[in-house]
C-alpha cells in the first residue's frame, strides 16, 4: 500500500477557499442563477400552472417555486430595501441590510433544500417498498 504525503498546506488552501471565497461570493450568486434559470425555462415550452399539474405533490412544488421566486425578486428588490433603510436610519442599516440580502439566496436554499429531504425520503421507502412487493 502507497503512503501518500501529508499536503496539509494544500488541504489549508482548499479549505480557506471553499469557506471564504466559494461560500461568499460564488455560492450566492449561483444560487440565483440556478433560480433564474429553473423560472427562464418553464416558460419555454409550458406554462407555470402545466408544469404545477405534471405531479402529485402540487404544493411542494409551489412551495419550491414560491422561494425561487422570492431568490430571484430578493437581488432585485434588496438593494431597494436597503436604500431605504440607510436613507431613514444611517450607513450602518444600509451596509447591513445589503449584506442580509446578499446571503439570503443561501439561506432560502437551505430551507427549500430541508423541504426537498422530507419529501425525498418519502418517495425512496414508497420506492423501496414497491420494488420489494414484486
Amino acid at each position: 500500500m502507497e503512503k501518500q504525503s501529508l499536503n496539509l498546506g494544500k488541504a489549508l488552501l482548499n479549505a480557506l477557499y471553499i469557506i471564504f471565497i466559494y461560500g461568499i461570493f460564488v455560492l450566492p450568486w449561483n444560487i440565483w442563477i440556478g433560480s433564474v434559470k429553473r423560472f427562464a425555462s418553464k416558460e419555454a415550452g409550458e406554462s407555470f400552472t402545466q408544469s404545477m399539474t405534471k405531479t402529485e405533490f402540487l404544493v411542494f412544488n409551489f412551495l419550491k417555486s414560491i422561494f425561487d421566486a422570492i431568490i430571484i425578486l430578493i437581488y432585485i428588490v434588496g438593494p431597494i430595501l436597503a436604500t431605504v433603510a440607510g436613507f431613514r436610519t444611517g450607513f450602518l442599516a444600509f451596509l447591513s441590510t445589503l449584506i442580509a440580502v446578499y446571503f439570503a439566496p443561501l439561506y432560502l436554499s437551505l430551507v427549500k433544500e430541508l423541504l426537498s429531504l422530507a419529501l425525498i425520503q418519502v418517495m425512496k421507502i414508497e420506492e423501496i417498498a414497491d420494488n420489494t412487493k414484486k
